[in-house]
Formats: C-alpha cells, structure tokens, sequence
C-alpha cells in the first residue's frame, strides 16, 4: 500500500512539473509575440506569422478586455491583451501546481 502511495505522490509531483512547463512555453512564446509587436515586425515574414498563429488562440480570449497602445504610422504596438494573458496564465498555472502538490501529500 505504501509503495502505491509514493508512486501516486511522485506522477503527482511529474504533473506539476509539466505544468510548469507548459507554462514557461507559453510565456516564451507570448514575450515573442510582445516583442515582435513592440519592434514592428513584418507579420508577413516567416517567423512572426508562425508566432502570431500559434499565439492568437493563446490571446484571443483577452482581446478587447484593454485597448493596444500604439498602433501608429511606424507600426509598434503594444499587446495588452498578451500581458494580461501572460498574468491569467501564470496565476492559474500556480493554482494547479498548488493542487497537485496538495493532492500529493494526501
């Protein structure tokens, strides 16, 4: 019975840390995004079209919560709506390593 319990508490511990993870990923890829924005990048260029596809989902549902500053005749914007992600994502990512880890030492 002892053995079942530590293997349980150590999978446990394994999804918290792929929680953690995945959420270093998606905020790399939401700095990215901000920095490309920030310095104007041509959307139609390889990388920032890859970024900005594989972001959108990610930022989509904080689009218009605040308006992008910028957006001026050179271009540079700054993505409110990823800040506020990058926020939202990484509190309930902390929320569920919490579970996990509580649910661990159950």
């Amino acid at each position: 019975m002892r053995q079942s319990y530590a293997f349980v508490s150590r999978g446990l511990y394994g999804v918290a840390q792929l929680v953690s993870l995945a959420l270093v990923i998606v905020e790399g890829l939401l700095i990215v995004r901000i920095a490309l924005l920030l310095l104007a990048a041509n959307p139609d260029a390889g990388f920032s079209s890859w970024i900005y596809g594989l972001t959108a989902p990610l930022v989509a549902p904080f689009q218009g919560v605040f308006p992008s500053i910028g957006g001026d005749s050179q271009g540079i914007v700054l993505d409110t709506a990823a800040i506020l992600a990058m926020v939202v994502y990484a509190i309930l990512a902390r929320i569920v390593e919490a579970i996990i880890r509580l649910l661990a030492r159950l």
